[in-house]
């Protein structure tokens, strides 16, 4: 895994915002599908009592119909 993308930009940002955002990358990455990858974000955001609830697609899709 590489993170010559956060390395370069991001002067102000926060460290830790920094290594949220390569660890969402490599699970993106290293998934087998998005489903897998929802669960696996929503696993980590809820380790620290955010709740992460996936969104019904199909749902959303009628309604813009």
């Amino acid at each position: 895994m590489t993170t010559a993308m956060v390395e370069r930009g991001g002067g102000d940002m926060g460290y830790e915002t920094k290594v949220i955002l390569v660890a969402v990358a490599d699970i993106i990455q290293t998934s087998k599908d998005l489903d897998e990858a929802f669960e696996r974000v929503a696993a980590m955001a809820n380790a620290e009592g955010v709740i992460v609830k996936k969104r019904d697609h199909k749902a959303r899709e009628k309604k813009d119909q």
